[in-house]
């Protein structure tokens, strides 16, 4: 698929599923908003409160992409994706292997946007389908970025522009949201919907970037759908 494709079928994924997707983001949204209340209410220095945010920032979103992960898999087999299957596979996963996949990335990524942007977008694009890779192939975090790299490098200019349409839904859209209304007593919870809402999207296209360039290698919708049975949960 070209970058345009990608998207446009990030958006009508997205669409048929709406209200499962948006469901399935919600729940560590609100998790952390509660975390945040609670830790506040005990009275935590700051700087207690917003290590233990962090961490928890960083094991939730592993869950919940790796529920999504599995979600929009089924979504693009045509099959509607049920959120609390999607988290019981989500839990049969490496959620370690995840977690750290996450912090490199995010850390190189921060690093890359120090240096003027532009090079935390191009180390974005590059190890995009990182968490894909650990869940659908089930590998460890290093060789899942090490994959990432490989796929990613012949295609650097369209990736850098998913990447990019990743960043402006997930994270510039709610930034603009939180300096346009301020801080009110119900801009956490507004946040919160917020992020549940455009977290989907989002990762949609990363997933779906990952399928179009894992096709080249021969991998098709019935490989996906046999690979997606073998690496079922028992009951």
């Amino acid at each position: 698929m070209s970058t345009s494709e990608v998207i446009a079928s990030a958006f009508r994924l997205y669409r048929n599923h709406f209200a499962n997707l948006v469901l399935m983001a919600l729940a560590p949204h609100l998790v952390l908003l509660a975390l945040d209340l609670m830790l506040v209410e005990a009275g935590l220095e700051p700087a207690q409160v917003i290590s233990i945010l962090l961490l928890g920032t960083a094991v939730l979103n592993a869950i919940v992409l790796a529920a999504m992960t599995q979600a929009i898999s089924q979504a693009a087999l045509g099959r509607g994706p049920g959120v609390l299957d999607s988290y019981r596979a989500a839990f049969s996963r490496s959620l370690v292997s995840i977690v750290t996949a996450y912090l490199i990335v995010w850390g190189l990524v921060t690093v890359g946007f120090l240096l003027l942007v532009l090079p935390g977008l191009v180390v974005g694009g590059l190890l995009l389908p990182t968490v894909p890779v650990i869940v659908l192939e089930q590998r460890t975090s290093l060789p899942a970025l090490a994959q990432a790299y490989r796929m990613m490098r012949p295609v650097m200019a369209k990736a850098t522009a998913v990447f990019s349409f990743v960043i402006l839904i997930s994270g510039v859209i709610p930034l603009g949201f939180h300096l346009l209304v301020g801080q009110g007593p119900f801009s956490p919870l507004l946040g919160a919907i917020l992020g549940a809402v455009t977290l989907p999207l989002a990762y949609s296209a990363n997933v779906i970037l990952y399928f179009s360039e894992r096709s080249k290698s021969g991998f098709s919708a019935r490989d996906l759908s046999q690979w997606m049975r073998e690496r079922e949960p028992d009951p």
